[in-house]
């Protein structure tokens, strides 16, 4: 073999060379973006209605584009589904901007106008605000709710108010009876703080209970508020605090044990931190449960911590709550129900029984490197059976729009 021939051969094995590190490098760079924008997406669905912070500055534009569209044309819908089902419906990303979801039981200060008259007059301006805050929005077992009460004037100053009532009412389906009264206490920085403990066993005071203050002020008399709490006198089941991790097909894989007493269809969320505070994913769990102890298997998938660009560390499970749905039926049997014709009964006590949360949060065994989770894309039934859906939506526009 002749010199130019070797040069030949070399030299096309470097090209190829070159071709094939550029193809890896140009699609881990795309495997990013698509990630950026893929998170970029769930926080803009996620985003409090409350809050004034905009979604993160995706990478392709692909979460604003969505966001702005008017018409749901192929390419939207498209953008979509690459969006939505980069991830099991599931597990999905989490960040900081997803107030709700990483302070989930937190009661989230918003300032309510306050008018000199009840309802207000035409083109009427608010005299004072008010908000509520607190621990928690969910009481269980004898954990007393708490709910600070603040009265500011229209430039933000402290306005101490005097409490003259603090009422508790039942969940509307007994009626929004009168279950008991609260008691309250204001601090020198003017905030009122009510509280208010359940008893065990006592039905007034399961559900979706409200806590009515009225208060006086200089600007405006016997003024009413009101504060939603659910409530869970007696609980169905309970965290035990035993946690196990693991890797599992690439997915890191929490089991928390817990000890039910009441055998129901449960519904959980859990968050998954670093050490630092900074958020990661969050699971979503579905499942009937059985009386006994058992484990709970709470998947965070791979691909989030690549998109979410966690390096490597221990890892911490915050922000597990679970409930049972109070269903006047067995909700396995619910299809048989509806394929006979039969009535399903409908609910006539609350729709939740909450689950005390944990003492404390669970900080993985050991650190984990991002390279231990798979950067594959979620594949499933419900991804094939919705591009199957898009793709129809495309064909039927082509057809209507030529």
């Amino acid at each position: 073999m002749n010199k130019n021939k070797i040069y030949l051969i070399l030299g096309g094995s470097v090209i190829l060379l070159c071709i094939a590190i550029g193809t890896l490098l140009l699609g881990g760079r795309i495997t990013n973006r698509t990630g950026r924008a893929a998170v970029a997406f769930e926080e803009e669905r996620n985003r409090p209605s409350s809050s004034e912070e905009m979604t993160s500055v995706d990478e392709n534009g692909a979460a604003k584009k969505i966001q702005a569209a008017e018409v749901a044309t192929p390419e939207i819908m498209m953008l979509q589904f690459q969006m939505q089902y980069r991830y099991p419906l599931d597990s999905r990303p989490l960040t900081r901007t997803m107030t709700d979801l990483t302070e989930p039981f937190k009661i989230h200060p918003a300032r309510h106008p306050i008018y000199a008259h009840n309802p207000p007059g035409e083109d009427e301006k608010p005299v004072l605000y008010y908000s509520w805050s607190g621990p928690s929005h969910i009481v269980t077992g004898n954990t007393p709710a708490i709910a600070i009460l603040e009265v500011t004037d229209t430039d933000g100053n402290s306005v101490v108010p005097r409490i003259i009532s603090a009422d508790v009412y039942s969940d509307f389906t007994f009626g929004r009876r009168l279950a008991g009264q609260a008691s309250s206490e204001t601090g020198g920085d003017g905030k009122s703080k009510i509280t208010w403990t359940p008893r065990s066993g006592e039905r007034l005071h399961w559900g979706e209970v409200e806590l009515r203050v009225t208060f006086d002020t200089p600007q405006v008399k016997n003024n009413q508020v009101v504060a939603d709490f659910n409530s869970t006198p007696t609980v169905p089941a309970a965290f035990t605090g035993d946690f196990y991790d693991h890797i599992e097909d690439g997915s890191l894989v929490v089991d928390a044990s817990i000890d039910v007493k009441k055998a129901g269809k449960y519904v959980f969320d859990a968050n998954i931190f670093d050490q630092s505070g900074e958020p990661y994913g969050r699971v979503h769990l579905v499942k009937y449960l059985e009386k006994g102890q058992q484990k709970l298997p709470l998947n965070f998938f791979g691909i989030v911590f690549h998109d979410r660009e966690f390096s490597n560390g221990k890892l911490v499970l915050k922000n597990l709550r679970g409930r049972r749905m109070n269903l006047p039926f067995d909700p396995r049997q619910l299809d048989g129900m509806l394929a006979r014709g039969e009535v399903v009964p409908t609910n006539t006590e609350p729709l939740d029984e909450w689950i005390p949360p944990v003492a404390s949060d669970f900080v993985t065994g050991r650190a984990y490197d991002v390279d231990e989770f798979s950067k594959k894309e979620y594949q499933g039934l419900d991804k094939e059976e919705r591009y199957k859906q898009v793709q129809q939506y495309a064909r039927d526009w082509e057809k209507d729009h030529g």
